[in-house]
């Protein structure tokens, strides 16, 4: 038996680059600044990603790609997405 597919909702209708957002990436909930648009994945999935900017524990600084389906201002929203 199939499953039905959820309707994924939009939590930012529309993101500023260089502001920060809560994001899911791999299972992780982070919070940092969209760097840049990402026009080849855009391209690719038909909706749009960022790429966001996130320290690590160690202190480096680390880039994701992210759905727009994945970011929000309160952390709550994407808990369990």
């Amino acid at each position: 038996m199939a499953k039905k597919k959820q309707e994924q909702k939009i939590h930012v209708a529309k993101p500023k680059i260089g502001t920060s957002y809560h994001f899911r990436f791999a299972g992780s909930t982070l919070y940092g600044p969209i760097i840049k648009v990402s026009e080849n994945l855009s391209t690719l999935y038909g909706y749009p990603h960022f790429w966001f900017s996130c320290k690590g524990q160690n202190g480096r600084t680390y880039t994701y790609p992210v759905s727009i389906y994945a970011i929000s201002k309160n952390e709550e929203d994407i808990l369990y997405v």
